[in-house]
C-alpha cells in the first residue's frame, strides 16, 4: 500500500492523544506533528532564533511530560532514531533542537502524483477507458477546487501565531477560535508585533505552565495589554501607551479614575 494521508495537528488536543504513556509509534508521529512546516523565528530566552522547516525546539523534560516517559527512555528513543537516520538532535543547557531528516517525504504531496501516474499507466496498458479516467480526474479536480475555495488559507503571520500556541503546554488549541483571537488582537493592539508578543508569552509559560483552571486567552490579552503599556514587542514606529491611554487620561482629568475595563470582551468565547 502506498500514498499518504493528511493528519491535522489538532489531533494532539483529542482525548485519544492524551492517553499515556505513549508507545514508540505514537512518539514518532508526535515528533512529526511538532515539527515546524515552514522556516520561522521565535524569541527564546530573549534571543531571536531561526528554526528550519522540519525542526522543533523542545526539551527532554517537555517530551517526558508529553509522552509519559522517563528521562532515560526519552534520551534512548531519540538516540535510536538518530542511529536509524530519522532525526538529528542538538542539545545545550537551555534547549533541545530536533530536526526531522527527509521531512519533505512526510509533508510534500509528491506521492499522490506518483500514484496518479501509475494508475494512468496501468489503464493504458490494459486498454482501459482512458477517456473515462480523464473525465473522472477532471471532475475530481473541479470538486477539489470548489472545496479549496471554502477553506480559509492562513497568512504566514497567522500560521506562526498558531504554531507558537501549539508549543504551549496544556494550551487548548482551537484553530478557528485562535485565528479569531489573532484578528481581534490585531485590531485592539495595532502597534503591537503579535508574533513577538505571543512568543514571549510562550517562553514565559515554560516556567509558569497553564493550570487546568487557567483562562489562557484572557492571560494572552493581559500580556499583550501590558506589552503595549510598557513599550515591549512594538512594531517599528509603534509607541507605548504608558500606564493609561490618552482617552483614559482625558477621562481621569475630567471625572476621576476610570473603572477597570473588561479586556476580554470581544474575544472568542467571552
Amino acid at each position: 500500500m502506498s500514498g499518504w494521508i493528511k493528519l491535522h495537528r489538532q489531533i494532539q488536543q483529542h482525548w485519544l492523544w492524551q492517553d499515556k504513556p505513549f508507545d514508540r509509534r505514537s512518539a514518532w508521529i508526535d515528533l512529526l506533528l511538532m515539527a515546524n512546516h515552514t522556516n520561522t523565528k521565535i524569541l527564546f530566552n530573549g534571543e531571536l532564533i531561526e528554526i528550519d522547516r522540519g525542526s522543533r525546539i523542545t526539551s527532554i523534560r517537555q517530551l517526558c511530560d508529553r509522552w509519559g516517559w522517563s528521562n532515560t527512555k526519552v534520551k534512548n528513543f531519540l538516540l535510536l532514531l538518530e542511529k536509524d537516520g530519522m532525526i538529528t538532535v542538538n542539545s545545550d543547557t537551555k534547549k533541545t533542537t530536533i530536526n526531522i531528516l527527509n521531512y519533505s517525504d512526510y509533508q510534500d504531496p509528491s506521492d499522490t502524483k506518483n500514484d496518479t501516474g501509475a494508475t494512468e499507466e496501468r489503464q493504458n496498458n490494459d486498454g482501459g477507458a482512458t477517456e473515462e479516467h480523464t473525465n473522472k480526474n477532471d471532475k475530481k479536480n473541479k470538486n477539489d477546487k470548489e472545496c479549496k475555495e471554502d477553506i480559509y488559507i492562513l497568512t504566514p503571520d497567522e500560521q506562526r501565531f498558531l504554531d507558537t500556541l501549539s508549543q504551549v503546554k496544556n494550551y487548548p488549541l482551537d484553530r478557528e477560535r485562535d485565528i479569531e483571537m489573532y484578528k481581534t488582537m490585531k485590531e485592539r493592539y495595532p502597534e503591537l508585533d503579535l508574533n513577538e508578543a505571543i512568543e514571549q508569552w510562550q517562553a514565559y509559560k515554560l516556567d509558569q505552565p497553564l493550570k487546568p483552571n487557567s483562562n489562557p486567552r484572557s492571560q494572552i490579552n493581559t500580556s499583550f495589554r501590558n506589552s503595549v503599556r510598557w513599550g515591549k514587542c512594538l512594531r517599528k514606529g509603534g509607541k507605548p501607551s504608558g500606564p493609561t491611554s490618552t482617552a483614559e487620561k482625558d477621562y481621569s482629568f475630567k471625572f476621576g479614575p476610570q473603572p477597570e475595563r473588561d479586556y476580554t470582551r470581544g474575544l472568542p468565547g467571552f
